[in-house]
């Protein structure tokens, strides 16, 4: 699109997980909810500091580069990129703006974070190549690290499920587990929701090609 005709545009990185999982399934769908609820915001060309904003969601478990598939394309059609990255540090971010930038280099990058394992390794390295000197503003929408959603999700990370004779304990046993999942995503959700329009403002105000745009 030319300069000064152009809308705003943000993908943003999802994590859906097919829906027969039944463990799984408080998970699945937070992200539509949260698409349908922007796009509802949106829908009547909504505007931050006059500016129309439209939103694409790229949606993928995060879990290895062939779930990138695709990304590219719709990487290179944003003005704005919104990865979904819970319990996030202000240094990952800023390690992420200066791979848009070129300041730094995928290899770099992939050294200072040492993932040993080799999915996460190649899914990485496959993002940050897509993301390196694209210079695009990057925001995060998502819980940062040392929130109490952050303490709270690591708390309920690892169910504690109670298996042995008596099924109705287990089964009790899994029922609190999603109940408090569903709960944390919900409140997750609604943090994202309010955090959305403060960023991008922050972002239209740090760089001026944005404030060119319609």
């Amino acid at each position: 699109m030319e300069e000064g005709n152009a809308e705003v545009k943000k993908p943003l990185e999802g994590q859906l997980k097919p829906e027969s999982q039944t463990l799984e399934a408080p998970e699945a769908g937070w992200l539509k909810r949260l698409e349908y609820r922007l796009g509802g915001v949106f829908k009547n060309e909504k505007r931050i500091e006059g500016h129309k904003i439209t939103v694409d969601v790229f949606p993928n478990r995060h879990r290895s580069a062939e779930e990138t598939q695709g990304m590219e394309n719709q990487f290179q059609k944003a003005d704005i990129y919104i990865p979904e990255v819970f319990g996030w540090s202000p240094k990952y971010l800023d390690h992420l703006r200066k791979l848009s930038d070129g300041k730094i280099t995928p290899e770099e990058l992939l050294q200072l974070m040492g993932t040993d394992d080799p999915n996460y390794y190649a899914r990485d390295k496959n993002l940050f190549e897509i993301i390196y000197k694209s210079r695009k503003p990057i925001a995060i929408i998502d819980i940062p690290e040392c929130h109490p959603l952050d303490v709270r999700e690591r708390e309920i990370r690892f169910p504690k499920i109670q298996f042995g004779s008596d099924f109705g304990q287990s089964l009790n046993s899994v029922r609190q587990y999603i109940k408090e999942y569903v709960e944390l995503q919900k409140e997750r959700e609604a943090y994202m929701f309010d955090q959305f329009v403060p960023k991008i403002q922050e972002l239209i105000n740090m760089h001026p090609q944005l404030r060119m745009k319609q």
